[in-house]
């Protein structure tokens, strides 16, 4: 056998399949935990429920969906292996696949950002923050059923999705190109929103980094988005569309899954706090008398000329919230009567004075 047929058989079985099978559901798995989690701290630890716990659910079973239909268009449609070796039946399999993979995950990325902004507006009950979130909200709604609409009549008639039907398509990579792009700038304005109201408020720098840099996991959704990005670019014109996007595929399954992830972790502290109190600096002692005596609340509001303390059970479990009387009538400031969820870790309220004096 020539080297000319080795090579046509090592390009015959070489597929970019595995690779997809495992960071799909390797992601999955690690949403859907977060998930778990976040669910098992909200109802088992801190008894409350909001309708962003129900849209990140919503998000996880999309995400579901979204890896199954992976899976498919790699196991019936060739993806990940070389077009010239793909049966017109295969590849029609796979365009089915494609197609119902971009509805479920157009759906699953509106509503991880859904959950984001309602959770936003919980925490930043000002009226500049409320204003935004709102406003995003009813803007996420439009732009969620146009991309839709956009990618579910792409082609007229449907059939013509199949390649070498004759019909009229709106360019497949213009379609992409859109939703990616609104996709990653949605992001960015999102995650953008709790970076103010955070920098306002008075507490040691310390703290203060630890709660931004929480709040700022989602900017690494935003890195993949622009990887994902780059890899739907090469795919532009290309020859040979199932192995060259293949990166696509399974950047899509990550950058989806990361979002959710982002979304539960700031959630977990209370969790972590229960059962491995020493990984955000609270001793045994102090997690037990939180869970017999709760919150305490404290009556040194006046213990500092310029902060008030602000010390009560909410979901992150005692926490101390330092704020200057200034950041109070700041329209990005939080109020502390209604904080429901911040994330600033624990600490005692006369050493917190201590540390601003």
């Amino acid at each position: 056998m020539s080297e000319i047929q080795y090579g046509s058989l090592a390009r015959q079985t070489e597929s970019k399949g595995p690779t997809i099978y495992a960071l799909s559901i390797s992601f999955v798995a690690l949403s859907c935990a977060s998930v778990i989690l976040r669910l098992y701290t909200r109802k088992s630890i801190l008894r409350i429920w909001g309708s962003d716990d129900i849209a990140i659910v919503i998000a996880q079973i999309l995400s579901f969906s979204v890896t199954i239909t992976t899976i498919l268009q790699v196991a019936l449609g060739g993806l990940g292996r070389h077009t010239e070796f793909i049966t017109q039946d295969a590849f029609v399999a796979g365009a089915k696949g494609m197609y119902s993979n971009l509805l479920v995950y157009n759906a699953a990325q509106i509503v991880t950002k859904v959950s984001f902004l309602i959770q936003y507006r919980r925490l930043f009950p000002s009226h500049t923050i409320q204003k935004i979130c709102t406003s995003g909200l009813v803007f996420l709604g439009i732009w969620g059923v146009a991309q839709q609409l956009i990618t579910a009549f792409s082609c007229v008639p449907l059939e013509l999705l199949i390649p070498k039907w004759h019909g009229r398509c709106i360019p497949t990579f213009s379609v992409f190109n859109l939703n990616s792009v609104m996709n990653m700038v949605t992001d960015f304005a999102i995650f953008a929103i709790p970076i103010r109201p955070v920098l306002h408020l008075q507490m040691p720098r310390r703290r203060k980094l630890h709660l931004l840099a929480v709040f700022c996991l989602g900017f690494f959704a935003c890195a993949i988005s622009i990887v994902r990005l780059i890899e739907l670019h090469r795919t532009n014109g290309t020859k040979d569309p199932l192995w060259d996007s293949a990166a696509t595929a399974y950047w899509s399954a990550i950058e989806l899954n990361v979002g959710i992830l982002c979304a539960c972790i700031p959630t977990l502290r209370p969790l972590v706090k229960k059962f491995a109190p020493r990984l955000i600096g609270s001793t045994a002692r102090e997690t037990l008398y939180a869970h017999q005596f709760g919150s305490v609340q404290t009556k040194r509001s006046k213990i500092n000329e310029t902060g008030i303390y602000v010390q009560k059970e909410i979901e992150f479990q005692s926490t101390t919230e330092l704020r200057s009387k200034e950041a109070m009538k700041n329209p990005f400031s939080i109020r502390g009567e209604s904080v429901d969820e911040i994330i600033i870790e624990g600490a005692d309220v006369t050493n917190s004075a201590k540390g601003e004096r």
